[in-house]
């Protein structure tokens, strides 16, 4: 799932996996998009950015992260993205991730 040098090149982050539900928008992104996380709450509430400028670091396929499920667990539906973030925004995005509908945009 993850080489020793996953964060070469980017001191001081933290690797994170993060499930997007959105297969199709993990098949658009590529190692080393950087992206902002955004989180919308499926009940209809605002959209808020919970991570900017986050670099893709890997994109496990899919039959991956089905092998680090429990036996007899089912798979959650999307994908798998590991980005790199500030220690300080892992709790934020971790939260998001949990409770909410998390998605991409592409930054620059």
């Amino acid at each position: 799932l993850v080489s020793p040098g996953l964060l070469e090149g980017y001191p001081g982050l933290t690797a994170l996996p993060v499930r997007l539900p959105d297969a199709g928008v993990v098949a658009l992104l590529r190692v080393g998009d950087d992206v902002d996380l955004v989180a919308a709450d499926p009940q209809g509430a605002a959209a808020t950015t919970v991570a900017t400028s986050v670099p893709v670091l890997a994109l496990p396929a899919p039959g991956d992260a089905e092998a680090l499920t429990s036996s007899g667990a089912a798979t959650p539906p999307g994908r798998l993205v590991v980005v790199g973030l500030e220690p300080v925004a892992v709790p934020a995005v971790v939260d998001a991730a949990a409770r909410l509908f998390l998605t991409v945009a592409w930054s620059r």
